[in-house]
């Protein structure tokens, strides 16, 4: 039985992708650096003319512990879709396939999302920033579908809805596909305006860190010999 062969496959590949979003919500936490570290970093490429020019600005946001850890996170989300697709791609259901490739991407989209939230919410100035990232991040995952339930909109009777949130397998099926396209659309748009404000952030905090240096080297006493 084909059917009931694939449909067995498509549970399994959304016990997978939940599997592959809590794998990456450690990981966001463990690469993630804090405002002070993310300062630092902001201020030396800021101080450094040529951070650009020499190709360091990519190398750093790849390999450096101390820049902002999304575009090490989009990377390490990349891998994990690459390792994906050969399975879906061999599924016999054309339907089935279809739907799980588009799971796939909301799910980087959406783990890009947070990823990003996350990076956010530990740049900004509170005693407990971790606990904030983590109340905002778990927010996002958990308060939709909780108001969806209050709501009585389920997966099956509003479909589009449940596409941009981070249980939007369970949509899929009875979503059409410009409700899929427009979810789409939206994370991606979503995540560059989180991006863009994650980079006027840092050029801030650059900015900012570098003039209360230069000002307090100009303030120090000088002192007779």
């Amino acid at each position: 039985n084909w059917r009931g062969y694939t449909h067995g496959l498509e549970e399994n590949s959304q016990m997978l992708l939940v599997f592959n979003l809590v794998l990456f919500l450690a990981l966001i936490a463990a690469l993630s650096p804090h405002r002070q570290t993310l300062q630092d970093w902001a201020r030396y490429r800021h101080q450094d003319r040529t951070f650009r020019k020499k190709g360091g600005l990519i190398a750093d946001l790849i390999w450096g512990d101390k820049s902002p850890a999304v575009v090490a996170v989009a990377i390490n989300c990349a891998i994990a879709s690459a390792m994906f697709l050969p399975w879906i791609l061999l599924w016999p259901a054309n339907d089935y396939k279809i739907a799980a490739l588009f799971a796939l991407l909301l799910n980087s989209s959406i783990i890009m999302i947070y990823a990003t939230v996350a990076q956010l919410m530990l740049l900004i100035k509170a005693k407990k920033r971790a606990a904030g990232a983590v109340i905002t991040v778990g927010g996002l995952i958990f308060l939709p579908p909780i108001l969806f339930a209050i709501g009585s909109m389920t997966p099956y009777e509003t479909p589009a809805l449940w596409l941009f949130s981070a249980f939007h397998w369970s949509s899929l099926q009875h979503a059409t596909a410009s409700s899929v396209f427009l979810a789409i659309i939206g994370q991606s748009l979503a995540l560059t305006l989180l991006n863009l404000q994650l980079g006027r952030q840092l050029q801030q905090a650059g900015e900012s860190t570098t003039k209360a240096l230069l000002s307090g080297k100009t303030q120090l006493p000088v002192t007779a010999d």
